[in-house]
């Protein structure tokens, strides 16, 4: 893709690569289908594909056309950890990755990862990781960059 022709935004760029990322990784870590049932494979696959764009579990239940209580149940029995909670950590794991660009801003990481405000996701982030976002963007090396700023946008594009 072309910096500034026609395309996909930025944000869902990114997204796309790490969705790719994340099914390559689910596919060399099991090596043999995942034993999951139909519904649990959809609603990760969902979930890995759309994280940044699901409004909660009420939007992920209807979108799989079962109840709540019924995915949270399976999900949880199948998985291990419910489906917030996997959610979460996929937001988390994204927020990680774009928080590693030299400059990148906590709000753009935070609004690309799918949390609703950059305090929020602080917050969460915190819990998470035992960090804050600040101390993990201070904990990861750096490689030397051009001293040329780029804006949060133009970095998704980089190689």
């Amino acid at each position: 893709m072309v910096r500034g022709g026609p395309g996909i935004d930025a944000p869902t760029a990114s997204a796309c690569a790490y969705t790719m990322l994340m099914k390559l990784l689910r596919l060399q870590a099991a090596g043999s289908p995942s034993g999951y049932s139909l519904l649990i494979e959809t609603a990760i696959g969902i979930i890995d594909e759309e994280f940044a764009y699901l409004e909660g579990l009420d939007d992920l239940a209807q979108r799989l056309e079962v109840s709540k209580p019924h995915l949270i149940r399976t999900f949880t029995r199948e998985v291990g950890i419910s489906p917030g909670k996997y959610i979460t950590r996929a937001r988390i794991t994204y927020a990680k990755l774009l928080l590693s660009e030299p400059d990148m801003s906590i709000a753009f990481a935070a609004e690309a990862a799918g949390f609703a405000g950059s305090n929020y996701f602080a917050k969460v982030f915190r819990r998470e990781t035992g960090l804050s976002p600040t101390e993990f963007q201070q904990s990861v090396p750096r490689l030397q960059h051009p001293a040329k700023k780029l804006r949060d946008e133009d970095r998704l594009y980089m190689p």
